[in-house]
This record gives structure tokens, C-alpha cells and sequence, in this order.
């Protein structure tokens, strides 16, 4: 029984011991696994444009660009937020799979469901939220 009870006093000796959180979580990250993301990168304006020729100009100055179809928007192209130089084109169509559903925010930002994992070229895997890409 003893040495149960100074296990016990050890574990608790830890929890007392951890410094308290003094900074406040990101607002606008996941809640969950706001301390786990190797990096978060924040886009510029969203551009709402009606071909993905329009979109590639765009996109240097590290915006969201939204590309329309015939029944509402059908592309969400961004550069990479793992920064390997790629331009990553994210389907919104359920035409056209796998497709992401989106919502425009009312500050004017895009926010996607679910997270992205993309298994070509740097293999990221990224949760969007309010226009910030959250790296896993």
C-alpha cells in the first residue's frame, strides 16, 4: 500500500509542478489540436475569379482564389502552406472527387471541411480555418 501511495504522490507531483498556460489559444484555430500544428500560415485576400488562367496571376501574392462554375464555385486554388513551391488546387465540386465543402466567412475569408491531406509532391496535411492553414 505504501508503494502505491508514493506513486501516486510522484504522479501529483508533476501536475503541480507544470507551469500554467499563459498565453491564449488562436481563435480561429480547431480547438482540439490547437498546440499541435507544425505551422500556421495566414493568406492573404480571396479573389473570386471565373478561370483558373485568371486565378495563376493571382496567386503570387499568397491570396485564396476562388474559381466559379456554372452552379457555384468549383476550384479553391492556394499556394502551398508547407512552402515547397507548389500551387495546390483543391476541388469543390462534388462533379468532380474528392471534393471539399467550403464556407465563406463573414470577415470575408474561406474556411474548408474537412482538413486537407494531400498524399502527392510534399505530402501536406492542413486544416483551413478563416483564410489560416493550420500544417499537421
Amino acid at each position: 500500500m505504501r508503494f502505491v501511495r508514493a506513486f501516486l504522490d510522484w504522479i501529483a507531483s508533476f501536475w503541480k509542478s507544470s507551469p500554467p498556460q499563459t498565453t491564449a489559444p488562436d481563435a480561429g484555430a480547431p480547438p482540439s489540436r490547437a498546440h499541435a500544428y507544425r505551422t500556421v500560415v495566414q493568406y492573404g485576400p480571396v479573389h473570386w475569379v471565373n478561370s483558373q488562367a485568371e486565378a495563376n496571376r493571382l496567386l503570387s501574392g499568397g491570396a485564396i482564389v476562388m474559381v466559379k462554375g456554372t452552379s457555384g464555385a468549383k476550384w479553391l486554388l492556394m499556394n502551398c502552406p508547407d512552402h515547397c513551391g507548389e500551387v495546390r488546387r483543391i476541388s469543390l465540386s462534388e462533379a468532380i472527387p474528392p471534393a471539399w465543402k467550403f464556407r465563406a466567412e463573414a470577415d470575408g475569408t474561406i474556411s474548408l471541411f474537412p482538413s486537407v491531406h494531400l498524399t502527392s509532391g510534399c505530402r501536406v496535411h492542413f486544416v483551413l480555418r478563416h483564410s489560416k492553414a493550420y500544417v499537421i
